[in-house]
């Protein structure tokens, strides 16, 4: 597995993911080497110690700014001194240095590339050109969604190349259908936090928690989220906590999210309380799931909730479309209806109380079973090595 970081988002915990299932299955032994790290990174953003703990090796190796050929030499020494046969990439960058070091083991290693998302197109426009140039020595190309692979069909890139393999989903066992059960967890949870987090969390414990759980990026809508906030009624903010949760992935954006938070209404029931490395246990604790993101790959956040049993309220994009049947879903542009919607939903969960929850977690299974980890492992499997699967 080549990634370019291995900090804590969406593309990092699917390397972990799928490097997990992989294992399990024991037909492959995965391996992964990393080049780069977000600068200012906090050490608990990083998914190093989760991959030790599953007895998978990590490599690391840190390029300097810029295009590195140290980079290209330090892979291709891997790939040829351990026999490695599979390289899969994920994302442009790690292509691009996939892509030469393959050229340079003189084709004896099998390209596999995953592109999750085309954020990155907006920045700079060369880069839809090196879309074009690299993907051509990927033997297999997947993507992790119709509305990513719509993406790489605009840039050129044949649709018979093209594979969609969906992610998979670490779930929850069981769903908290009840409240004494959320709270039971929300009492767990605080017991795991470190001091000025319990703090801050503890005074909402009967309160009704709405979960926005997502990197820290400018496309991830925590701003949207805000202005959604604002729009609610006073009497429901009275009655509901808004709690971010998710590592920083672009500099400055902890600042700009508690600067924010400091000029909402009510922005004492805001809070931010860092990343984590166990999702499902804020699922296991909150009430609604809310996602206002600009845009989606796949949108893991939502499919964990969806799966998890709990409503959503979410931006109406094309990436949120895989979770329509689950969600309540407003145009970006009009924070007001999502704050109709978000009261609509509390309402309805008032109403009906366990037996709503209930529902939604009889009606997650159909995501459950659709983003099981062995779905993703065993399409993998097949693209790694197609000829033991041809009959």
């Amino acid at each position: 597995m080549l990634t370019q970081y291995l900090h804590m988002g969406g593309l990092e915990r699917m390397i972990f993911n799928l490097s997990c299932a992989l294992k399990a299955h024991g037909e492959w032994d995965p391996e992964v080497f990393v080049f780069d790290r977000i600068p200012d990174a906090g050490p608990e953003n990083d998914l190093g110690p989760a991959f030790a703990s599953a007895g998978i090796p990590v490599t690391r190796f840190l390029k300097p700014p810029g295009f590195s050929l140290r980079t290209v030499l330090n892979i291709r020494r891997k790939l040829i001194v351990e026999k490695i046969p599979v390289i899969h990439t994920h994302d442009l960058g790690a292509l691009i240095y996939g892509a030469c070091a393959k050229l340079l083991t003189f084709g004896r290693v099998r390209l596999v590339h995953t592109q999750h998302s085309f954020i990155h197109l907006s920045r700079r426009w060369i880069y839809k050109y090196y879309e074009r140039f690299f993907v051509r020595f990927a033997d297999e190309l997947s993507v992790v969604s119709a509305d990513t692979q719509e993406t790489y069909v605009k840039l050129g890139i044949p649709r018979t190349r093209l594979h969609i393999v969906s992610n998979g989903v670490r779930f929850p066992e069981h769903g908290a259908v009840s409240a004494d059960s959320r709270r039971k967890k929300r009492k767990e949870l605080l017991g795991l936090l470190d001091a000025s987090t319990q703090a801050a969390l503890a005074p909402f414990l009967d309160c009704r928690w709405l979960l926005y759980m997502a990197r820290l990026h400018r496309t991830k809508g925590q701003d949207h989220a805000l202005e959604l906030w604002g729009q609610m009624s006073p009497l429901l903010r009275k009655k509901s906590v808004l709690l971010f949760v998710g590592p920083e992935s672009e500099a400055g954006r902890v600042k700009q999210l508690r600067s924010g938070i400091a000029s909402a209404p009510d922005s004492s029931r805001i809070l931010y309380l860092g990343t984590t490395h166990d999702p499902e246990l804020w699922l296991g604790c909150a009430d609604l799931a809310l996602s206002c993101s600009e845009f989606e790959g796949m949108p893991l956040g939502p499919i964990e909730a969806a799966g998890a049993g709990l409503p959503l309220v979410l931006s109406e994009i094309p990436g949120h479309e895989v979770v329509k049947a689950y969600s309540y879903q407003y145009p970006l542009g009009d924070p007001a209806k999502g704050a109709r919607m978000v009261e609509k939903m509390m309402e309805e969960i008032a109403a009906g109380g366990e037996d709503f929850f209930n529902r939604a977690w009889q009606k997650g299974s159909e995501v459950r079973l659709r983003y099981e980890l062995t779905h993703m492992s065993r399409a993998y499997s097949l693209l790694y090595c197609p000829e033991d699967h041809a009959s």
